[in-house]
C-alpha cells in the first residue's frame, strides 16, 4: 500500500534577497493544481537525417515556470505583489526570486533560482472566495521527484 499524502505536508519557500527574505507561502486555493512546475523547453531533442541516422541535442536552456494559486485572502498575495513591484523598479531594486517546493511525504524537491514574477496576478472578486494565480519564471529550474534521502 502506498503512503497517504496530504498537501499540508508540503512547503513552498519564496525569497527575493536582499529585499524580500525567505517566506513560507500559505493560503493556497483549492484544487489539484495549486502548485505546478515545468521546464519551458524540452531537455533533449533530436534530428534524423535522410539516411536514418539520429543526432541528439542536449538543450542548455534550463528555464522553468512555476505557477502558484492562492486564495484571495492569502497574506502572501501582498508578499508576491511586493516582489513584483521591486522587480519593476529596474536594476536599482531588482531582486531575483528564488523558489523551493519540498514534498515532506513524497520527497519531491522542485524549484528554481534567478527568476522574476511574470505579471501581477489577475484579480477576480465576487460572491465567493476567488483564487489569484502567480507565474514565476526562473533561469534554472530543477525537479527531483521522490528525492527523499
Amino acid at each position: 500500500m502506498n503512503q497517504p499524502v496530504s498537501f499540508k505536508e508540503n512547503v513552498l519557500i519564496v525569497s527575493a534577497l536582499p529585499l524580500a527574505p525567505a517566506r513560507r507561502i500559505s493560503g493556497w486555493a483549492e484544487g489539484d493544481d495549486v502548485f505546478m512546475g515545468e521546464r519551458l523547453e524540452d531537455s533533449i531533442s533530436h534530428k534524423v537525417g535522410a539516411d536514418g541516422a539520429m543526432s541528439i541535442n542536449l538543450n542548455a536552456n534550463r528555464a522553468g515556470k512555476l505557477t502558484l494559486k492562492l486564495m484571495e485572502t492569502s497574506p502572501d498575495n501582498a508578499f508576491l505583489n511586493y516582489i513584483h513591484s521591486i522587480q519593476g523598479g529596474g536594476s536599482v531594486t531588482f531582486a531575483p526570486i528564488n523558489v523551493l517546493f519540498q514534498g515532506l511525504t513524497t520527497g519531491d524537491s522542485i524549484g528554481g533560482v534567478a527568476g522574476y514574477i511574470q505579471k501581477l496576478a489577475d484579480i477576480k472578486r465576487g460572491n465567493g472566495v476567488n483564487e489569484q494565480e502567480w507565474v514565476i519564471i526562473v533561469e534554472d529550474y530543477e525537479a527531483l521527484l521522490g528525492a527523499r534521502v
